[in-house]
């Protein structure tokens, strides 16, 4: 039985003429204003209670599950990315190491050549200089004797 508006109008002239106006009013406010089907009882409200514990749980439970997969997979894909970069700087490394010890190699070779051609510059010049300090002996020697001679003739000639 739904209770109307004017159901509970006739229920307080009725509650005002026998208890007051006051005790009306008071026992008016006691009753709920749509009928007892909407009010919650306290079983209601411990089971409802219950109800959303058991929701909130197993939502709980299903987020933390979600969750580890994630990490796993967040692991999984670190753990692909470490190797990946772990294996680029290898290869990295052993190019960089090809390429130094293709460059030392042509350095010494280079090295090597200089080297070769500094000797033979050096030998060159060393014999050119030899050459030029004999023939300066010689011409010294030349102009020694000339003088020489040349004392000994005017020498010869005083005397």
């Amino acid at each position: 039985m739904e209770i109307t508006e004017r159901a509970r109008q006739n229920l307080f002239a009725r509650l005002d003429e026998r208890l007051g106006r006051a005790e009306a009013e008071t026992m008016m406010e006691l009753l709920p204003h749509q009928g007892w089907s909407d009010v919650a009882r306290r079983g209601d409200l411990e089971n409802m209670e219950r109800s959303l514990n058991d929701r909130i749980t197993a939502e709980s439970a299903v987020l933390r599950a979600e969750m580890a997969g994630l990490r796993a997979d967040l692991n999984t894909e670190m753990a692909e990315l470490r190797s990946d970069l772990t294996t680029e700087m290898a290869e990295l490394r052993s190019d960089l190491t090809s390429e130094v010890s293709s460059s030392h190699g042509q350095v010494t070779a280079e090295l090597s050549g200089l080297r070769v051609e500094f000797h033979t510059a050096f030998g060159a010049f060393r014999d050119e200089l030899h050459r030029d300090q004999r023939m300066l002996q010689r011409q010294v020697i030349v102009a020694l004797v000339v003088a020489l001679v040349s004392v000994v003739l005017t020498t010869v000639n005083l005397g």
